[in-house]
């Protein structure tokens, strides 16, 4: 396992992933359209296969093996199928948001920032202004939400109106405006950490887009086993070709990035998740980088909330056990 966990840093997020779920159609049909509604062809594609997954009658593979046909050869989802479309609210607002962000933030050199950053409470307006600009930029959410409180009300507003004029009758607000979570942490960590720390769903997520720019992370191990200087080589010579690829297809430049390079997620929860999180992935038996997170999550929780923090039984990532993994 601990081979595994080093090798990953330099799988690319093109590697496929099996994923499972149990969910209602209603959650599904939002799926669907979000998928629909995405900038990447492959995403797009899953969506099409959902919708038809959808309109056909449902696998019955324990009644074939047993010669049985009890079960209804009827389309599991027949309506969801027919109406499930892209929404040219969420196709179109994005961009708008991130031209409004490349015109109106003004900010210069991006800010150094921790691995984990609890935000300060802060008022409702400005923390919708800043999360919607953190998702279409690169910049910490602290050095947004300082920008921020420097605008008058009418350009917060008129930031808002960018984020609605397009919304449809049956279109839901941007994920972005579900604000008013007690704990916001700002997290930078590396790709294949997050992809562990997303599953969890009790929280608001809002990623900004994989990019090289924050770059990438070095396991102990290769440090240890003197083969450091040969993987920051290769690392070094993907984040060169991404870059330029990125430059005439941004969308596909993505897939080419290894796991070991750093994305930006600002993660909202209440406290029992982030006593959950903090507990959980914190344990001897996970991967160092989302363990090194969550330790660092009860940390931030500790000195900003003592009474709250003595609370979260996080371990210490020095603490292992080799048998466990």
């Amino acid at each position: 396992a601990r081979t595994f966990d080093v090798t990953r840093y330099l799988l690319p997020l093109a590697a496929t992933t099996n994923v499972g779920q149990v969910v209602s159609i209603r959650t599904l049909e939002k799926q669907i359209c979000r998928l629909l509604s995405l900038p990447v062809v492959e995403l797009r594609a899953i969506g099409e296969d959902l919708t038809r997954a959808c309109a056909d009658p449902p696998l019955n593979l324990w009644g074939e093996l047993n010669g049985q046909s009890t079960v209804p050869n009827e389309p599991l989802a027949p309506t969801l199928a027919r109406h499930a479309k892209p929404s040219d609210y969420l196709i179109k607002t994005y961009p708008d948001l991130k031209q409004a962000a490349a015109e109106r933030l003004r900010l210069r050199a991006m800010e150094e920032s921790e691995p984990v950053d609890l935000i300060d409470p802060h008022a409702p307006l400005d923390e919708l202004a800043a999360t919607l600009l953190y998702r279409v930029t690169v910049y910490p959410y602290r050095q947004i939400l300082v920008a921020v409180r420097e605008w008058t009300e009418k350009e917060k507003a008129d930031l808002i109106e960018i984020a609605l004029r397009r919304r449809g009758p049956h279109d839901e607000l941007l994920q972005e405006f579900r604000c008013g979570y007690g704990f916001i942490f700002d997290i930078l960590m590396d790709l294949g950490g997050w992809r562990d720390l997303h599953r969890h769903r009790r929280c608001l997520q809002v990623r900004q887009e994989f990019a090289t720019i924050h770059g990438f992370e070095t396991p102990a191990l290769l440090e240890e086993a003197g083969v450091a200087a040969e993987y920051r080589a290769v690392m070094d010579e993907v984040k060169e070709q991404v870059e330029g690829l990125a430059l005439s297809h941004p969308d596909v430049a993505s897939y080419l990035t290894p796991f070991g390079f750093r994305t930006r997620c600002l993660f909202k929860m209440d406290y029992a998740e982030t006593e959950y999180i903090a507990r959980l992935r914190s344990g001897v038996k996970g991967h160092s980088s989302y363990r090194t997170i969550a330790w660092l999550m009860q940390r931030a929780v500790l000195a900003r909330y003592p009474a709250l923090g003595t609370r979260i039984e996080a371990t210490p990532p020095d603490i292992e056990d080799s048998l466990t993994r």
